[in-house]
């Protein structure tokens, strides 16, 4: 069973135990789990629990559809949907077309609609689908330009993440860098002090294990701009020390120091990482703080209506207003409910 058809069958086994279609949130946790990935690589953009939380409920359902006392869980999903499939025969709903009753226009008429185009989840990596924040990355451009490092605070889902891709994917042509300048490591999926280092050496070409002056010296005559996403990952004192940020503080300090970093996290790094009462962190003393805030009232928007442009589908300025009010122009916010009322008007 492909993925396209394991998210049908589980739309319609969502349908007939929930009474409702599946949510944008467990396509996602499905089609991340039919690629054999955990849990907490699914948490970009998403907090660990609301993943966790959306399988269990899928993984329920799926269970309860099954019957005879069957416990599905994340390793077993597939199979379940295979024989959920083969059990709801010809009650499961055939691809859009041939669904369609011949004289249904108004159905004829949501099987031609574009795909939601708010449908972005988590961190967006292609730059056309990247919206504004032209102030924020001119901010961050002129920063790296004079050799100052730089550290993106805001909140949950704002967009940090998908900052640090924009940075990764135009900084080379608008410093004029070789593409491999840029480096990204999303501290997420590091474990330790001791996996960053060689995370760091293997984006950076060299051979791990190898930090402190060893590092250095190999990195003599190179610069490299290195994004850290997820940054508060090192304030976790079971597994970081805290000697991996004056190590990379000794990296990029000075005008001709290797590295030049962009920090992403959602609190300021002095709070972050308060050493001592006497003493600001290692890093906050060398980065520029710029912060991300939600989306202004005409950025929110332009956006709906950029995402909308020759879309059969229109909101209202009524619909629009409101939307923004609710979402408090936070992207991530925005994006699911102005998704939500799309689904809606598609399926007037």
């Amino acid at each position: 069973m492909d993925l396209d058809e394991l998210i049908r069958v589980a739309d319609a086994v969502v349908r007939q135990e929930l009474k409702r279609p599946l949510s944008d949130l467990e396509r996602y946790v499905l089609q991340e789990s039919f690629k054999g990935k955990s849990y907490e690589q699914m948490t970009d953009g998403w907090a660990f629990k609301t993943v966790k939380d959306a399988g269990s409920r899928l993984w329920k359902c799926f269970s309860q559809a099954l019957g005879d006392g069957v416990k599905v869980q994340k390793s077993t999903f597939q199979m379940a949907l295979v024989r959920l499939s083969e059990r709801m025969g010809h009650h499961l709903p055939e691809p859009a077309q041939a669904a369609l009753s011949p004289d249904s226009s108004l159905q004829k008429k949501a099987v031609n609609l574009p795909a939601n185009p708010f449908g972005d989840r988590g961190r967006i990596t292609d730059p056309s689908r990247f919206f504004d924040r032209d102030e924020i990355l001119r901010q961050v451009f002129e920063a790296l330009q004079q050799g100052a490092s730089v550290s993106l605070v805001g909140e949950s889902r704002i967009g940090k993440s998908s900052l640090l891709a924009i940075i990764c994917a135009r900084g080379p042509a608008t410093l004029q860098l070789p593409p491999d300048a840029f480096v990204q490591i999303n501290m997420q999926s590091i474990r330790d002090e001791a996996e960053f280092f060689e995370a760091l050496c293997q984006e950076l070409g060299i051979e791990p294990p190898c930090r402190g002056y060893a590092l250095r010296r190999k990195l003599k005559d190179t610069h490299h701009i290195l994004c850290l996403d997820e940054v508060e990952r090192m304030s976790h004192s079971d597994d970081f020390s805290g000697r991996e940020r004056t190590e990379l503080r000794g990296l990029a300090d000075g005008a001709n120091a290797p590295l030049t970093l962009v920090t992403a996290s959602r609190l300021p790094l002095s709070q972050l990482f308060p050493d001592s009462p006497e003493q600001t962190s290692p890093l906050a003393g060398i980065c520029q703080t710029i912060q991300v805030e939600p989306f202004s009232p005409a950025i929110a928007q332009s956006f709906i209506m950029h995402r909308l442009q020759n879309n059969p589908i229109q909101f209202t300025s009524a619909q629009i207003h409101q939307l923004i009010a609710q979402s408090g122009g936070h992207p991530a916010r925005l994006q699911e409910s102005a998704a939500d009322l799309y689904r809606q008007l598609s399926d007037v």
